[in-house]
């Protein structure tokens, strides 16, 4: 039986679920919204 180097499909699954869980934690504390929370409540108001 022969070792075979390289990764699963298993494991390339699990790094990108990694991955972008780390993306959906990180990307919104390095960009942070910064709303104005008067003109949001008019515009919420007129609707």
């Amino acid at each position: 039986m022969r070792h075979r180097s390289g990764f699963t499909l298993i494991e390339m699954l699990v790094v990108l679920i990694l991955m972008g869980l780390v993306a959906v934690l990180v990307v919104p504390a390095l960009f942070p919204r910064h709303h104005d929370q008067s003109a949001i409540n008019a515009l919420l108001a007129s609707a």
